[in-house]
């Protein structure tokens, strides 16, 4: 069974948050003792850097407020008080980059680009930022 557990981090070269999910069979093994998470964090957090343990239900990609909940904001994830939260101006970042490459893939009209990227606005959560997608363009793969 998998865990429900996921250890999170900031690594200290990116800044990016990182998120460590025990592969099936590192805590339980078939042969051997069992393991912790506290052994996988010593074993993968690089030395020195405070990591978090959090219960899997909590990672963004969970939220039920948009339907696919695929992980299109994961470079967005910041570790704060202990959990992960979204940075906003970077997802809009990644999300008005996601528009702007679907667009171009179908060679729309770059005016037309432009009304839908101000469409945007300032989207205060995930769910918003998720809505605001242009109608004039599928959403492919989250």
């Amino acid at each position: 069974m998998a865990s429900l557990k996921r250890i999170i981090y900031t690594d200290p070269d990116s800044g990016a948050a990182c998120v460590i999910t025990p592969v099936e069979g590192w805590l339980n093994p078939v042969e051997g003792d069992a393991r912790t998470l506290e052994q996988l964090a010593a074993k993968d957090v690089p030395a020195g850097v405070a990591y978090h343990i959090i219960d899997a239900a909590d990672l963004p990609l969970n939220d039920q407020s948009f339907p696919d909940r695929k992980r299109t904001y994961r470079n967005a994830w910041k570790v704060q008080d202990g959990g992960l939260t979204t940075d906003m101006e970077a997802a809009k970042a990644i999300h008005v980059a996601n528009i702007t490459r679907e667009w171009a893939a179908r060679g729309a009209a770059a005016g037309d680009l432009q009304a839908a990227l101000d469409a945007v606005g300032t989207p205060a959560t995930v769910a918003e930022l998720y809505a605001a997608w242009p109608a004039a363009i599928e959403r492919r793969g989250g």
